[in-house]
């Protein structure tokens, strides 16, 4: 057998070529060595050898991402069942304890304020993943036109629930998606209630 310059790709004694690669993908090693193509056919030269490597390097490589995806989807659903839901309330008690140690003094009295006057007795004992996008802009819409609540302070109300639904997403409480339609599309979320 011949070698050649380019790593991989060598000489038969019959004047066809083949390839060969071992590599590691996500701590899997793949050895592969191939001297005909799918059809049974063998490559007739180095360039067709060439091509055939990179090809089946590739496809090896794509192969070995898609069982990752999978098995990291896999991974999600399960933590996902193992876990219990949470309350609204728990989520802001965690967050209380664990997530604004660096917020001013005024900054934490507020939500504070707004949480036990406002939101414990109406959303305190629910799951943070049953709550609705269309409750929360009810919610909003009461606070500013049947309330009369100023638009600042009905804002403050609308900045507590992004950062309950974001806390309870960080802390895996509720998945992408949820946590998508409650958050991401802030024009069809918050702004159908009319004063955002």
């Amino acid at each position: 057998m011949d070698h050649t310059t380019e790593k991989g790709i060598f000489q038969l004694p019959n004047g066809n070529w083949g390839f060969r690669f071992k590599v590691k993908i996500n701590g899997k090693v793949c050895d592969r060595k191939s001297v005909q193509n799918a059809e049974g056919k063998p490559y007739k030269t180095q360039q067709a050898a060439s091509r055939a490597r990179k090809v089946a390097l590739e496809k090896e490589q794509k192969k070995q991402d898609e069982k990752d995806r999978e098995e990291r989807r896999v991974q999600y659903a399960l933590s996902a069942l193992s876990r219990r839901p949470m309350t609204v309330e728990e989520v802001f008690q965690e967050y209380s304890e664990k997530g604004r140690g660096d917020r001013a003094y005024a900054t934490v009295r507020k939500q504070d304020s707004l949480w036990k006057i406002h939101l414990h007795e109406v959303f305190g004992k629910r799951y943070i993943t049953d709550i609705s996008t269309a409750e929360v802009c009810d919610y909003l819409a009461d606070l500013y036109y049947v309330n009369d609540y100023s638009y600042q302070y009905v804002e403050s109300f609308l900045k507590m629930f992004y950062l309950l639904f974001g806390q309870a997403y960080s802390r895996g409480y509720l998945g992408i998606d949820e946590y998508d339609r409650l958050c991401k599309n802030k024009d069809m979320v918050f702004h159908k209630w009319g004063i955002c």
